[in-house]
């Protein structure tokens, strides 16, 4: 069985020629955690996991400067840089509460979609926060869950207001990652402290088919909902089928990410020990897992995981492959040598 992933010749550090599979599977990993500061505890589940990334809730932020200190620390735990995530959409979430926060449906046109993508970017970077989990492209009908924090305009516009948004991202060294594909439309409830939405059919979702139009993004997060047309069982990221079908939309290059596997509806219905490798099977790339509210189930999803990867010489190809795409998207990005 192979356990070793050979990194492209470009990469030009001799050390990354060659990961280990649990470096590998780290790589496929978007990881929460608990507490405001380095602790003891965070940095030996940093060690053992050695996530690809990590994602910053408002548990883990208080102001400025110890949320600066905490990422770099984080980053200085890590041989391979990681992806630094957040959830900064505007308006009512906005983890950076101290940064801009202009609420999606305040924005009146592609200027200052612009200004604001860049603005948002400059106080992320700053930080230390490479990846922002914005914008949110679901459903603008008044009534859906989402509708709050969605552009509430026409597809056409949204866009390209999503669009403009992620280009201001990208000029000032963010990556931004558009969700929910293809969207927690008609839903009325919260899809991570409820049950896994079921609907009828895969949406048309045309904002995002607008944006596949104007620019693929390099990064897609997905909904967790079950589209009974596509797979009448299975939630989208744990779905063979329904994967495939998104990728007949946004083709094999983007990197497909979850939304949190470890949410309370899914721990609900499935094993932590299962959710990551079912994910991974059906064709996810990267695992958010960030736990909320109970993180310590983290440890449980990822010793099942690491376990099935030394076992399985199939789910070791879909790590690689993974990895591969996942280390080549942060050398584009970050300039990484």
């Amino acid at each position: 069985m192979p356990t070793f992933l050979t990194v492209p010749a470009f990469f030009h550090e001799p050390a990354l020629h060659q990961l280990s599979l649990k470096e590998a599977l780290g790589q496929t990993l978007l990881i929460g955690f608990e507490g405001k500061e380095m602790s003891a505890e965070l940095e030996t589940l940093m060690k053992k996991i050695q996530p690809g990334g990590v994602l910053l809730l408002g548990r883990n932020i208080e102001n400025q400067e110890q949320t600066k200190n905490l990422i770099a620390k984080l980053q200085g735990l890590s041989r391979i840089p990681m992806f630094v995530a957040v959830d900064q959409e505007g308006g009512i979430v906005s983890r950076i509460w101290w940064g801009e926060a202009t609420a999606q449906a305040r924005l009146e046109n592609q200027i200052e979609a612009l200004e604001v993508g860049r603005e948002r970017a400059q106080h992320l970077h700053a930080l230390g926060f490479n990846m922002n989990l914005a914008p949110v492209l679901d459903s603008s009908t008044f009534g859906d869950y989402l509708f709050a924090r969605s552009f509430q305009i026409d597809p056409l516009l949204s866009a390209l207001f999503a669009f403009t948004l992620t280009q201001g991202h990208s000029q000032e060294g963010v990556l931004s990652v558009p969700k929910h594909y293809p969207g927690y439309d008609t839903i009325s409830f919260n899809p991570e402290t409820s049950i896994i939405p079921r609907v009828k059919e895969f949406p048309e979702a045309e904002a995002f088919s607008n944006l596949f139009f104007l620019s693929v993004p390099p990064a897609l997060m997905l909904s967790h909902v079950v589209y009974e047309d596509v797979d009448d069982e299975n939630p989208l990221p744990l779905s063979e089928s329904g994967i495939k079908k998104v990728k007949e939309h946004v083709g094999e290059g983007v990197l497909l990410m979850s939304d949190d596997l470890l949410s309370v509806a899914f721990v609900r219905q499935y094993s932590p020990r299962e959710l990551g490798s079912q994910a991974l099977f059906s064709g996810v790339d990267i695992l958010l897992a960030a736990g909320y509210p109970n993180h310590k189930v983290l440890g449980e999803f990822y010793e099942g995981l690491w376990q099935k990867a030394k076992k399985d010489s199939v789910l070791v190809e879909r790590v690689q492959d993974s990895a591969k795409k996942i280390l080549e998207l942060k050398l584009a990005l970050f300039e990484w040598e």
